[in-house]
C-alpha cells in the first residue's frame, strides 16, 4: 500500500506557527501527517486543550468521517479554525 503525504491547507503553517510563537513550541503539536485522527493540531495552552481542524477560510468544507467522529468524541474541545484569531479563541485567549 502506497502512502501519500497528507495535504494541509495553505493557512495551516500560519496558525500552527502563530500559536507556537505565543505559547511556545511545545504547546502545539502538529499531527496533520496522521490521517484519520480528525484534527490537525493539538494545542495545550494555559491549562486548556484544543483539537484544531484547520480549514481554508471562505470555503464551504464538508467534514470527513474522521473529523465528524473527532467532533463527537471531543465535543467543545474540537474546533474548526480558519485563522489564528479563531485558534486563539479555541484555547480561550483574548486576542
Amino acid at each position: 500500500m502506497t502512502r501519500y503525504a497528507a495535504k494541509v491547507d495553505n493557512n495551516h503553517a500560519a496558525i500552527r506557527d502563530g500559536l507556537r510563537a505565543i505559547f511556545g513550541r511545545e504547546a502545539v503539536q502538529d499531527v496533520s501527517m496522521y490521517s484519520g485522527l480528525g484534527f490537525d493540531l493539538i494545542a495545550c495552552c494555559r491549562g486548556r486543550v484544543a483539537f484544531l481542524e484547520v480549514k481554508q477560510p471562505g470555503k464551504a468544507a464538508r467534514l470527513t468521517e474522521s473529523e465528524n467522529a473527532a467532533r463527537a468524541r471531543y465535543g467543545e474541545y474540537w474546533r474548526v479554525v480558519t485563522t489564528l484569531e479563531e485558534a486563539l479563541g479555541a484555547v480561550e485567549v483574548a486576542t
